[in-house]
């Protein structure tokens, strides 16, 4: 095999292993609001629905604004849209990568309301929770949406929904990097194998050659 050959399988492995990294799991973008006008009242209600994929699901919900605030208050998640809120008392927060800025705060429900602020258009403070489901049922998330200020593309609303079983099925980066790295040091000890099979093929004599093809002819001295 020659060293073209091997590195063309190495950097066609490579390639695989980037190919399926890349397909990594997509959450479902329930709603995704981007310089929303300004609510009046009481906000917007808004019911989004769904349908399990998954025995475990991750609600996710970002938001900033600039420079008012945007909350999303009463926030609940059900199942068939009725019954028992099925959210819990914690979120877990992603602050935004810059001018991270918000709060959560009770609004006389079980479930903190969240409120959005921060500093930097289009950077998202991300709360999660996640949840038991079942899948194939349906279920919706409700809450009522307050933005202050609208109209001049300061505010973004990003709620989506995932598996969580789905998503840590996929390998983290850097475990594809250590895959690409085996590849190539698998490649590399095959041609150093063949190469070194060749040299020692090539430095014996003839005669030598020739017994060795021809085993039952030997001459025993």
């Amino acid at each position: 095999m020659g060293i073209k050959k091997v590195l063309r399988m190495v950097g066609t492995a490579g390639a695989a292993a980037v190919l399926l990294a890349s397909g990594s799991v997509q959450a479902t973008v329930l709603l995704n609001l981007v310089d929303a006008p300004a609510t009046p009242g009481s906000g917007t209600v808004f019911n989004l629905e769904f349908v399990a994929s998954d025995t475990s699901t991750i609600i996710s919900i970002g938001g900033y604004q600039v420079p008012g605030f945007e909350q999303t208050v009463q926030n609940g998640l059900f199942l068939n849209g009725t019954g028992a809120n099925l959210l819990g008392s914690a979120w877990n927060l992603t602050p935004a990568a810059s001018g991270s800025l918000t709060f959560t705060f009770n609004d006389g429900t079980s479930v903190p309301a969240l409120l959005f602020l921060g500093t930097t258009v289009g950077s998202y403070d991300t709360y999660a929770q996640t949840l038991a489901t079942t899948i194939g049922d349906s279920y919706t998330l409700s809450f009522h949406y307050v933005n202050s200020i609208g109209g001049d593309g300061s505010n973004g609303l990003l709620v989506t929904e995932v598996g969580a079983n789905q998503v840590a099925a996929v390998p983290e980066p850097s475990t594809w990097a250590m895959m690409i790295l085996g590849f190539c040091g698998l490649g590399f000890l095959a041609y150093r194998k063949k190469s070194r099979c060749g040299r020692t093929e090539a430095g014996r004599s003839p005669a030598i050659l020739a017994i060795d093809k021809f085993p039952s002819h030997r001459v025993i001295l």
